[in-house]
This record gives structure tokens, sequence and C-alpha cells, in this order.
């Protein structure tokens, strides 16, 4: 048995049901046959036990295409974005911060080192993570369920790494604008919204409420 591919079909198997079919039944252990044991409990995906030893990937991206598209999402969803942050950014190959070390400045084809036959070095096969960004750390998640164009879902995530997160979009109402800054004492969160939309904030500790027009909030890091 060849672990890379257990590990890429365990992680992008889960991480798409797990984006386009919620289903908190689906987070138990599953049996792939009487040696190898794939623990898919909330994000466990990537520990593997073979005849009783455990195996893991050391937290790096191990996806194609598919995966890649929802395992940042999905990471996420279960608050862990420090970890999507870790894999992403992360120096050692294969990761989008590797990619900078390696000189490049677009996006290119394929997950490979310099000289490894990449044709493209500007493509969109990996780039939703420009989409992680915008929704996840920044938090802004326009008409989230799809079926309702004045709402908003503001939802960030506070990660440790950074100062500040910003983003903005244009709806058929007006501008939406999120930031966050990091203080002294936490967090402050600027939200801006047009007359006409509705918007539920939801911040990192599970405090909801409702917001309308141009306010600042006083955020408590966890």
């Amino acid at each position: 048995m060849e672990y890379p591919k257990l590990f890429i079909c365990a992680a992008t198997a889960y991480t798409t049901y797990r984006h386009f079919v919620p289903a908190p039944w689906f987070r138990k252990t599953f049996f792939a046959d009487a040696d190898c044991r794939l623990r898919v409990t909330g994000l466990g995906f990537y520990r593997v036990w073979i005849n009783g030893t455990e195996i893991t990937n050391g937290n790096f991206l191990d996806t194609g295409i598919l995966g890649a598209r929802v395992i940042f999402h999905v990471l996420n969803s279960f608050g862990e974005s420090e970890l999507a942050w870790t894999m992403i950014t992360r120096k050692e190959f294969p990761s989008y911060g590797a990619l900078i070390g390696f000189g490049e400045t677009t996006l290119p084809e394929f997950f490979r080192r310099p000289g490894e036959g990449v044709y493209s070095h500007n493509h969109h096969m990996f780039g939703d993570i420009k989409n992680w960004f915008i929704s996840a750390v920044a938090g802004l998640r326009y008409n989230p369920t799809g079926n309702d164009h004045r709402h908003v879902l503001i939802q960030p995530a506070f990660l440790g790494a950074l100062t500040f997160a910003e983003a903005s979009y244009t709806s058929p109402f007006g501008n939406v604008f999120v930031r966050w800054d990091r203080t002294d004492g936490g967090v402050e969160l600027h939200v801006c919204t047009p007359g006409g939309m509705t918007a539920e904030i939801v911040l990192p500790d599970g405090t909801r409420f409702s917001h309308t027009g141009d306010r600042v909030y006083p955020c408590r890091t966890v």
C-alpha cells in the first residue's frame, strides 16, 4: 500500500463531501480493510493507522485540484483556520509558501519544484485560495445560502500571524466592506453594509448578532 495515495484519497474524499454535503453523522471512523484504519473524526483525515502504527502527513497539502478547492474551507468550518494557514504558508514543499520561495509570482499549473515540468505559470487550477482569504480570513460571505442576494454573512478568522485583514464586495445595493485589526486589547471589527441589505456577524467565539450600517465592534480574541 502506498501511503501518499491513501492520504490523497482520504483528504479529497472527506473534504469534498464535507464541503458540499454537511452531515454530522459523517464524522466517524471508517475501516478501509482489516489492517488499515482511517480516522475521519472531525479533521482526522490526515491521520492513518497501518497495522496499528499511526502515520501522518505532517499537515502538508496532500490533495489534487478537487481537494484543494475545498480543503481549507472545511478546515475553517471545523475551527481549524490556523492549521489551514500553516498548510498554505509553510516554506516546505508542497505549499503556496514554497511556490513563493521558488520565485513564483503567479499560480503555476501544478505544485512542482523548479524544473519539474510546469508548462503554465499563469493558471487558475489552484486559485480558490483567494476565495479562502476573502470568505474565511476577512470573513465576507455575500449571499452565503445562494437564495438571498440581500444578505451577507460576516464570519472572520482572527489568525494569530496577521495584524489585519480586509475585503470588500460590490453588491447590487452598494459596497460591502469588512476589516479587522489587531489591537492591544483584542481585535476591532469594522463592518459597513449598504441600505436594503441584512447582515449577520459570527465571531470566532460563536457570538452571533445582526448588523446594519457602518459600525466598529471591539472583539475578544480566542
